[in-house]
């Protein structure tokens, strides 16, 4: 989030719920804990509100339809600038 900060004075954090984030050093300091440490005055830092990080890219019922009754294990890949979304790696 330091980099984010150097260009951008209101950062959203798009992780989902506990477990997007893990920190195998401190497996108890969630993504929350990463925001509240980051912020500071002049700075909005806001977390996007999902369960998990696959909510932000299709809803429980896109993935339904796209399983088609099947058993499926939906998984993410980073995105890419083609997508014109910039994104770090904290």
């Amino acid at each position: 989030m330091e980099i984010a900060k150097r260009s951008a004075k209101k950062i959203i954090v798009v992780y989902g719920g506990k477990y997007c984030y893990i920190n195998m050093s401190d497996p108890y300091r969630t993504i929350d804990t990463v925001i509240e440490e980051m912020r500071e005055e002049g700075y909005y830092i806001a977390r996007t509100e999902v369960e998990n990080c696959l909510d932000m890219l299709a809803t429980a019922d896109e993935r339904e339809t796209l399983a088609k009754g099947q058993k499926v294990w939906f998984c993410t890949t980073r995105l890419r600038k083609s997508q014109n979304l910039q994104m770090h790696s904290f």
